[in-house]
Formats: C-alpha cells, sequence, structure tokens
C-alpha cells in the first residue's frame, strides 16, 4: 500500500496522528540483527510505515534492498521431521534452508530471520547509480511488493566535497523521479525531501539568503509537479522555521502532505555532528540547556524526549498530524516521545490478528496463515538446545518414559540416513524414502473436514 493513502486515510478516518520511523543499514551481520530485534519492537507499535537509508554514495545498496525486503515481506519457513539425538551428520550442509531441531516436526530456518511485515519505504539516490543500476533496484522492490519510495539526489561519495552526476546517470532528484513516473507510472508512491532552512548547499555562513531559499522551495514544487506525492522533511529543531516553511509551501502551490522530521537528541556528540553536517540552525535556548549536562549522557537524552515531545506538540496543534522519527537505530528515545504524545501505550500492543498482516502489495489481502513455531532471529534449535526433557520441557529422549506408548514416534525418528536422502529426493533413485506416518492421513483428512483427528483415551497411560 502506498504510503500517502495510508496518511490521507488516517487524516479522512478518525483523524489519529500517523507516525513513523526511520532506520539505516547497519556495517555489520551482528548489527543488522541486532537492528531486526530493535525493529520488531518498534512495529509492534503500528507505526504507519518505515523508511531505510540507501547510504552514502550508495555503499549500502544491495544491502537495503535486503532489508528492505525483510522489513516488509516474511520468510518462508519449511517443516522438516529431524532425529538429532543420534546422528553425526552435517545437517546444515545435508539440509540447506531447512529447519532443525532434536527430534520433531517444526516450522523454522537454520539461517537467522525476523518477521517485521511494516509498510516500507526505501530510499534511492543518484549517488553512483546509473540508470540501470536504479532500474535494478526498482524492479527488486517492485517484485518484492514494495510500492514507496523516498527518491534523493543522495550525498558526494565518501572523501569528495560535491556530488557530481555520474556517467549514465541522473543529476538530482527531479530527474529521478521524472523517471520514476515515466517508466513504472502510478504504481510507487514517491516521497520527496524538504528543507525547512534550504538545502545545506544553499546554506552560507549559517543561513541561506531569502533568493535562496525560494530557489529551493521552486526546485521542490517541480518535484511534486513531476510526480511526488508526499515531503519529509530535513531535520529541524526550531518548530517556527517548521511551520513558516510548511506555510510557504502552501503559498506557491504544494498542497501534498508535508511530515515533519524529528531527530531526538540521544547525545551531545552526535547532536552537534548530525546539526554541523546538515548546517541546522540550533536555537540559543536548546544549547544554553545542553551545556550544563553535555558530559551527562542520560540527562541529555532525557532533554532530548523532553524537546522532542515539545516539538511535536507544537506541531500537532498547528493542524499537523503526521510525525516521522529518525531513530539513528535507536528505540528508547522515539517510543518515550511517541508515548509522552499519547499515541501509544506501553503495555498496549493491538491487533487486529494474532500476526501482523502482510504489507506486501501481492499478498495484503490475506486473512490466514500456517502457525510458525519459530519467528524470532535465532534458530528453534538454539533456543531449545537446553531445554529439559519432557514434560518439564518439550524434546527429549524418545526412549524416556515419560512419553509412554507414543506408537507413531519410531515412525518420525527413523535413520537419519533415510531422512536425508528422502529430503534430498534421492529416494526416488531406487533407495528407501521415508514412510508417511499414518498420523499424516488423519491430520489432512481433518484438515480438508474428511475425517477427525485420532481419539485420545483418558487412563493411566494417555494416547493422543
Amino acid at each position: 500500500m502506498k504510503v500517502i493513502d495510508k496518511i490521507r486515510g488516517a487524516a479522512n478516518g478518525d483523524g489519529r496522528t500517523a507516525f513513523s520511523f526511520e532506520f539505516f543499514p547497519p556495517k555489520t551481520e551482528e548489527g543488522v540483527e541486532n537492528l531486526f530485534d530493535r525493529m520488531d519492537r518498534m512495529v509492534a507499535h503500528n507505526p504507519s510505515f518505515c523508511d531505510i537509508t540507501w547510504g552514502a554514495g550508495g555503499s549500502t545498496a544491495d544491502l537495503t534492498l535486503d532489508i528492505s525486503n525483510r522489513m516488509q515481506n516474511m520468510k518462508v519457513m519449511y517443516p522438516v521431521y529431524i532425529d538429532l539425538l543420534n546422528s553425526d551428520i552435517d545437517l546444515e550442509s545435508a539440509l540447506p534452508d531447512r529447519a532443525i531441531t532434536k527430534s520433531v516436526l517444526v516450522f523454522d530456518s537454520i539461517d537467522s530471520f525476523m518477521q517485521i511485515c511494516v509498510e516500507t519505504m526505501m530510499h534511492l539516490t543518484c549517488t553512483n547509480m546509473p540508470v540501470e543500476k536504479i532500474d535494478h533496484a526498482l524492479d527488486t522492490i517492485k517484485s518484492n511488493g514494495i510500492q514507496n519510495v523516498l527518491a534523493l539526489r543522495g550525498d558526494p561519495p565518501h572523501g569528495q566535497d560535491k556530488f557530481v552526476q555520474v556517467a549514465g546517470g541522473f543529476a538530482c532528484a527531479l530527474d529521478l523521479v521524472q523517471h520514476i513516473r515515466a517508466k513504472y507510472g502510478d504504481y510507487f508512491g514517491i516521497t520527496v525531501a524538504g528543507y525547512p532552512e534550504a538545502h545545506p548547499d544553499m546554506i552560507q555562513d549559517g543561513i541561506a539568503t531569502e533568493e535562496a531559499y525560494n530557489s529551493d522551495l521552486t526546485y521542490l514544487k517541480r518535484k511534486v509537479d513531476a510526480g511526488a506525492d508526499l515531503i519529509i522533511t530535513q531535520l529541524f529543531y526550531d518548530t517556527d522555521i517548521f511551520l513558516k516553511f510548511v506555510n510557504d509551501c502552501r503559498q506557491i502551490g504544494i498542497t501534498c502532505p508535508i511530515v515533519p522530521g524529528i531527530m531526538p537528541i540521544n547525545n551531545y556528540k552526535g547532536f552537534l555532528r548530525m546539526t554541523g553536517f546538515c548546517k541546522t540552525k540550533i536555537p540559543d535556548k536548546i544549547t544554553n540547556a545542553l551545556e550544563p549536562i553535555k558530559d551527562n549522557e542520560e540527562a541529555v537524552r532525557a532533554y532530548g524526549i523532553h524537546l522532542g515531545t515539545e516539538m511535536c506538540k507544537k506541531i500537532l496543534a498547528n493542524g499537523i498530524n503526521t510525525l516521522h522519527l529518525y531513530t539513528l537505530n535507536m528505540e528508547k528515545s522515539a517510543l518515550a516521545i511517541i508515548m509522552n504524545l499519547g499515541l501509544i501505550e506501553e503495555s498496549k500492543v493491538l491487533r487486529s490478528l494474532p500476526w501482523r498482516r502482510p504489507t506486501n502489495v501481492f499478498r495484503v489481502q490475506e486473512d490466514v496463515r500456517p502457525i510458525f513455531w519459530a519467528n524470532r532471529p535465532k534458530s528453534y534449535i538454539s533456543r531449545t538446545i537446553g531445554w529439559d526433557q519432557y514434560p518439564h520441557g518439550r524434546w527429549g529422549d524418545s526412549n524416556n518414559p515419560s512419553y509412554g506408548a507414543l506408537t507413531d514416534y519410531q515412525v518420525i525418528s527413523m535413520p537419519i540416513t533415510n531422512l536425508v536422502l528422502a529430503l534430498s529426493g534421492l529416494g526416488q533413485s531406487g533407495r528407501q524414502s521415508l514412510p508417511k506416518p499414518e498420523w499424516e492421513n488423519s491430520t489432512v483428512d481433518f484438515q480438508s473436514g474428511r475425517g477427525k483427528l485420532p481419539e485420545c483415551r483418558v487412563g493411566p497411560e494417555m494416547h493422543c
């Protein structure tokens, strides 16, 4: 679904405030998995969308594409019968991409994976991107059911001071917007950046001239006229500057929603670095408040939450009903601000279904889903290896008397060599394949409405 439709739906419906979060691709594999842990907790509070950055100079292009897909979608997990108790076979090599556990039918994935299922917006820049690479990125996210793109010129590559158009590429975000609309029609919702203080390239000695500011507004209108349907602003810390920017946009005929970009202050040095890079004006009252506490990280974070909350309150009071938080991949400050505004409750995470609805445009109508036993970034086996035997835990030695007379269990825990042959398809070449357990037919009949499950006899020994 397009983000613009969600924002308009919220405004025309119950008038609730829409909020969203931005993340960037971490540099390490462990950082990526930590990000998905954090993202999963934040998405539980039902943001309208989340976006992921492209990286300076296109440095994280492939990673951004992968993270975008994982944010929007979920991975298929395969059911497998396995008995590890008496096996010395390297199952991860023998059965790639299949789940393993001690001895049970389980839906899982050997590689780490987290289901997010949030409406995803991917940044796309022109830096180091000839048109072939741009189309590859757009085709990839389209095939993954993603409909939202934030079109940017992009920062200069690392080590360079100025943006240089790559051969066969685009010179600015306007070119990118025009290309997306010309080639992909109305499939994508296109967002562009707005700069309440003018683009940093136009700011000299801490301020943009009136002529430079107006020129930047005119360019923004050209991006909207070319097909952009949403504006998200650069960070700012003076809400009066943002409100003036919105009014100036309306005066020149920009009518699409303008979403304020809010960056909570998490630490003093990071705050100075970001505002310096973006050439953002810092009001004196903020400087004066931070100076005495700049070496106390907890105090700086608490002030950042307070400041962010007050900024958002003023923005909402002026009729803006959308907020976008630049999280810097940190959750506490962003969630605290949203909570202070009464937009979420820590103890109440509402879902219409026990699982998150797909956001993939091709699967958004789904209202049924298989039950997966693993939905976390660590594989099932790593989370259950230390469990005690049944009934205190779950899986254990099949000869343990706790199991009683489970007659079908011997079928499930057949020799591992037969299992590997069956799952790899070698059973069809003349070797013995894994026989189908009797209870499987009963289960299939029950699911299709043709029969019932085996009874449970209650007594000294229970058989199910």
